[in-house]
């Protein structure tokens, strides 16, 4: 009786060997298959417009600005559907992770050498919307020997106190603490949005030795993106020429080109410095697309090269719930042109403030003239 019992196949054994189950199993097998491979392919796409065409289409200009991890949601479906019937998938989600969040993502992890001549450090932070927190803390922590501040207005000088034996300039929203003499400053004059200035010049001389910083604030993207919210995204997608949707799109794509032509601008002005140079602030440019290379072709981003881990600077901390998220872009930088030469770079780890602060060391290459 035992015997017979044995050559009775279990209903669940039975169903997954029919046929039928066979061949549903194959189907699945070849949709994950098709879905995971057109899912790598989108968003290889995807990521080479957000690289390459970002800023100079209205699309991938608001997708640049949406947090990139986002882009893995597919994976949270098709990893447990591959998981039972075609494992090997997962190597290719796995790629995909790989793909967005260590060369799109950017996350470095550099050595960083002692150095071997004079050194400065420079800590910059857009203040405008600190949440009435101060960066002292950190730019204290890092011995900072500049201090660069954007969208600080009258609150500039009450800061200043803090450091009674160093430096103070400010022009407009830009402010400098300096450990040295700010022997000229100015704001770059042919450089403005509705009649306020993106950038300010400032000249320091240490030893004898002259340095230039620019503190940069270029405009903020939030009224295109936030009309891209919702039914406004939508809408532009969709929206014929001429009606709303047209309308949207044409006032995006305005702001952008405006965007491209003024850090044109800048940078051409900071490529014709004769003195060693800084370039600090905050960009509204995440570290793709064209505003970004614009400045990276020709400047060290000290992040990129003596950084660790993303190095996210925006959104950071605020009652805004979507920060909740954050931070999970890199818009606030420091540049360096060739004879200041990077040797640390961090961003600040935590503060309740919508931008976090940047601080960087430099070393003079010997090639620095005096």
């Amino acid at each position: 009786m035992t015997s017979e019992a044995a050559r009775i196949p279990d209903p669940l054994t039975a169903l997954l060997g029919s046929p039928t189950a066979k061949a549903a199993l194959g189907l699945a097998r070849r949709f994950l298959t098709l879905a995971s491979y057109l899912y790598l392919a989108a968003l290889c796409l995807a990521l080479a417009g957000l690289e390459w065409w970002a800023e100079g289409n209205w699309f991938f200009s608001f997708c640049l600005f949406l947090p990139p991890f986002g882009w893995l949601l597919p994976l949270f479906a098709l990893a447990p559907l591959s998981l039972p019937v075609r494992p090997l998938l997962l190597l290719l989600h796995a790629l995909a992770a790989v793909l967005l969040l260590v060369f799109y993502m950017d996350f470095q992890w550099s050595s960083r050498p002692a150095a071997r001549g004079p050194t400065v450090t420079l800590v910059t932070n857009n203040y405008g919307e600190s949440g009435r927190t101060r960066p002292l803390a950190f730019a204290d922590e890092e011995n900072a020997d500049f201090i660069a501040l954007q969208d600080i207005g009258l609150r500039a000088r009450s800061l200043a106190t803090n450091y009674p034996n160093f430096y103070f300039a400010a022009q407009d929203q830009f402010a400098l603490i300096s450990r040295w003499p700010i022997v000229n400053y100015d704001v770059v004059p042919v450089l403005s949005t509705r009649g306020r200035p993106v950038a300010a010049r400032f000249e320091v001389e240490r030893d004898g030795r002259r340095l230039v910083i620019y503190n940069v604030h270029l405009p903020t993207p939030r009224h295109q993106l936030e009309s891209m919210t919702g039914l406004g995204f939508l809408a532009a997608v969709a929206g014929r020429d001429g009606r709303y949707g047209g309308k949207l799109r044409q006032e995006n794509q305005n702001f952008w080109n405006a965007q491209i032509g003024m850090a044109d601008k800048l940078a051409g002005l900071i490529q014709a410095e004769k003195l060693p140079c800084l370039v600090a602030g905050d960009f509204n440019a995440p570290n793709h697309g064209r505003i970004y290379r614009r400045f990276s072709d020709f400047l060290a981003d000290s992040f990129k090269a003596r950084g660790r881990g993303f190095g996210f600077t925006f959104p950071g901390a605020t009652r805004n719930p979507v920060s909740a998220f954050g931070p999970w872009l890199r818009i606030d930088y420091v540049f360096s042109s060739a004879e200041l030469k990077p040797i640390y770079s961090r961003a600040e780890p935590s503060r309740p403030s919508q931008h976090r602060a940047v601080a960087a060391r430099f070393e003079f290459n010997a090639q620095a003239s005096p």
